[in-house]
């Protein structure tokens, strides 16, 4: 998932490209509710910079959210950047973030 998101962020795309990328990973997600948040937040507010393009005509510009100055976007990128590099698989680093802690072994 993270792989995806840092995907779907990366490259120069319109804003409703963005869009649609972010809201294809949302459907096919649900692993990580403070992530899916913050993805919801993010197309608020990119929804918010479309409507506010359309009226200046400026829709059809390509932006970076892998390189913009919007908050969300930039802590939403470094979180999957953190992930996507990390050993654990996406449904340890789902799971340890809704309380679950692994069994301790015994030496």
């Amino acid at each position: 998932m993270y792989k995806d998101i840092i995907k779907a962020m990366s490259g120069a795309r319109t804003l409703s490209e963005h869009i649609s990328k972010l809201q294809a990973i949302l459907d096919n997600s649900s692993s990580e509710p403070q992530l899916v948040t913050a993805i919801r937040d993010m197309i608020t507010e990119l929804t918010h910079l479309q409507q506010h393009a359309i009226k200046k005509k400026t829709s059809g510009q390509k932006v970076r959210l892998d390189a913009t100055q919007i908050e969300i976007c930039k802590q939403v990128y470094a979180y999957c950047n953190r992930r996507a590099t990390s050993d654990e698989p996406d449904w340890m680093i789902a799971a340890r973030n809704a309380g679950w802690t692994p069994p301790q072994t015994e030496s």
